[in-house]
């Protein structure tokens, strides 16, 4: 896992902690696509799974409105 994602993954979690939620979810998911462009030459960022190593994530389905 590369430093700048250590940092940011940080940043969203002191985001999350103080309740700003929206912003969490907006560096993660900046993080994450930022992630993807760096896919190895030859390879479609779309195809290739991101491998995060000892990351464990889970995604709750959004409450109904």
């Amino acid at each position: 896992m590369n430093n700048t994602f250590q940092i940011l993954m940080r940043q969203a979690t002191e985001l999350t902690q103080a309740g700003s939620l929206n912003e969490a979810t907006a560096v993660i998911q900046r993080t994450l696509r930022d992630a993807g462009d760096s896919a190895p030459d030859g390879e479609n960022a779309e195809s290739s799974p991101l491998v995060l190593e000892d990351c464990v994530f889970e995604v709750d389905a959004p409450a109904p409105a």
